[in-house]
């Protein structure tokens, strides 16, 4: 014996029926409607607050952290440059000691320099410091300081003051003359600079470059201009194109 039971509601065909209902079974037979509200309750995910996700905090927070390491720490650049110069010492010394603030005069990097009106405070220095200007790409005018100056150990250290870029925070160079016997002599070049920042830290091999190719002209400089007495043919170039400009202006 059948027993009957009557409808609640009329029948649907599945294909008019959302997915989201669809896979929720109704309590009661034949169809009966069921509430949205259990459905999207049953089915959805708890909304995610935007910008508070724990690895996406977590990512930000790694990616923050080398950066702030940048800024405190920054990078050191150290150059270290050495030439043997077939001349006695003290010719060489009259160059680079005596004659500091002239490097202009026989160095290619630098078209002209001059000494700074700063009051001489070191014992034995010619001036107390210089001012440089560069033709490297993206300088134009630094100043420099001495702050070690020993004619008798002939070395001597000066800083860059002004005239870098604001990432780099300290730049120090120091040339010393060693004889090797009495008409030749060890000539060093040491130079150190420290960057900061997130630019400093990216700018740092291409400001390495630069610095390195700027002492390796001038030592070379130096070389033929103690041995031969004359300037560098690449220096009497610049010093013809100079005259030519005046000439013309």
């Amino acid at each position: 014996m059948c027993r009957l039971v009557l409808p609640t509601a009329i029948a649907r065909s599945s294909w008019l029926i959302p997915r989201t209902l669809r896979h929720v079974r109704s309590s009661r037979p034949n169809g009966a409607e069921v509430s949205a509200a259990v459905v999207i309750s049953h089915r959805l995910p708890a909304r995610r607050t935007k910008g508070h996700s724990p690895a996406r905090n977590r990512a930000v927070h790694d990616l923050h952290r080398p950066l702030a390491l940048l800024r405190e720490r920054g990078r050191v650049m150290r150059i270290n440059l050495e030439y043997t110069i077939n001349a006695p010492l003290e010719a060489v010394w009259h160059v680079i000691g005596d004659g500091f603030a002239d490097i202009g005069a026989w160095a290619t990097p630098i078209p002209a320099s001059r000494a700074n009106a700063t009051p001489v405070t070191l014992l034995g220095a010619p001036v107390a410091g210089r001012a440089c200007d560069l033709s490297t790409p993206g300088f134009s005018t630094i100043h420099e300081t001495l702050v070690e100056y020993d004619p008798l150990a002939h070395r001597f250290t000066f800083t860059v003051d002004r005239g870098l870029p604001q990432f780099v925070t300290t730049a120090r160079n120091s040339w010393a003359l060693t004889p090797l016997d009495a008409t030749t002599t060890h000539f060093t070049m040491r130079a150190e600079a420290t960057t900061h920042g997130v630019l400093g830290y990216l700018a740092t091999p291409f400001l390495w470059l630069n610095l390195r190719r700027t002492l390796r002209i001038s030592g070379e400089d130096l070389v033929h201009f103690v041995e031969s007495g004359t300037v560098s043919p690449r220096k009497a170039r610049q010093l013809a194109k100079r005259d030519d400009q005046y000439a013309g202006a």
